[in-house]
């Protein structure tokens, strides 16, 4: 299955401990530049599973038979699970893959930045490299038009459409007139004020029918016109969570290439000023994370041996930011940096 990826997903899986078997874990770069096509990605699958085809053989003396036996089911499981033709759909730059037959584990994690293909077998999912992914923005979408409003959750890794709510605002069989559509786009705004308390979310998106949108916008809650972060075109009648995540990912990506420059300039300004709210390069940075002042971490996506400023940045919540279009600003401080809280 695909999920959000979320710091408790991590910790789900970094404390995962199967009773039989063993965890592999397969990561699979999907960066566009270099895996854009269907071919190239069927490629990168084939050398990733080969990869721990070879794994396998090189660790069986370890291995007892039933170990041996489900680790090569699930090599075969990862091989016919995905398509390389929709491998990246979403924009998906990267894609981790936990699976552990015994135990009846097979996790899929789509990432929003490149990560280097490799291959492990180990007593629990290896997590390290998903901690650099951070905590994800929670967005909402909502789909209206006169008399019907769907509604999904979710972020840059998956959308799930909430039924429940879809029922309670599904149309009323009303007509177009002017008030009742007036009537039913209050009462979409209400349930997804009500689903905010519920279920928090960072972002709103809004899709529908001109002049539909724009009515629906006038509307909202003050606390939901604050999150709203842009307008999305999609069939409300055949949206699915896919067709829902293809068409608000530019607006998620919009939204996080806004995020990362404004950390960006940030760090610039403390940096510039010198007046200790900035931390650049591996040293001065493990400083401030072991004196707990880091705010925001900032990595270059290709900065090696992180793992440890990064699990250090998680355990005292620290937001963790990977920049890929903006990392030549970190080049020269080693692809790490950092603003710090004080």
């Amino acid at each position: 299955m695909a999920a959000p990826t979320a710091h408790g997903r991590l910790r789900r899986l970094a404390d995962f401990r199967p009773d039989h078997g063993r965890v592999l874990s397969a990561f699979f770069d999907l960066d566009p530049t270099q895996f854009g096509t269907g071919e190239a990605r069927a490629s990168q699958i084939t050398s990733v599973c080969d990869q721990a085809d070879r794994l396998i053989e090189q660790r069986r003396s370890e291995l007892s038979h039933d170990e041996l036996v489900a680790l090569r089911e699930d090599v075969q499981r990862i091989r016919d699970s995905f398509n390389p033709q929709r491998m990246g759909e979403g924009g998906a730059r990267g894609l981790a893959v936990f699976a552990c037959g015994p135990a009846d584990l097979f996790e899929v994690v789509r990432l929003a930045y490149p990560i280097a293909s490799r291959v492990t077998i180990g007593d629990s999912p290896e997590v390290s490299p998903l901690l650099a992914a951070g905590e994800r923005e929670r967005w909402c979408v909502t789909l209206v038009s006169s008399r019907e409003g769907r509604v999904f959750l979710g972020n840059e890794d998956g959308m799930e459409e909430l039924d429940d709510l879809r029922d309670e605002i599904h149309g009323r069989g009303e007509d177009s007139a002017s008030a009742d559509r007036h009537h039913h786009l209050t009462r979409v705004a209400d349930a997804l004020l009500g689903l905010l308390r519920a279920r928090p979310f960072d972002r709103l998106v809004i899709g529908g029918p001109d002049p539909v949108d724009d009515e629906f916008e006038a509307v909202l809650h003050p606390y939901l016109a604050e999150r709203l972060a842009g307008h999305v075109s999609v069939d409300l009648s055949a949206a699915t969570p896919a067709s829902v995540l293809e068409a608000a990912t530019p607006v998620f990506e919009a939204r996080r290439r806004e995020h990362q420059h404004a950390a960006l300039e940030r760090l610039k300004a403390h940096l510039g000023r010198n007046d200790g709210r900035g931390a650049a390069g591996r040293d001065d940075v493990r400083d401030a994370l072991e004196q707990r002042r880091v705010e925001t971490l900032l990595l270059d996506a290709r900065a090696d041996a992180v793992e440890d400023l990064v699990e250090q940045a998680v355990d005292q919540s620290a937001e963790v930011l990977v920049l890929d279009d903006e990392a030549p600003d970190l080049q020269p401080h080693g692809g790490v940096a950092a603003v710090l809280r004080f």
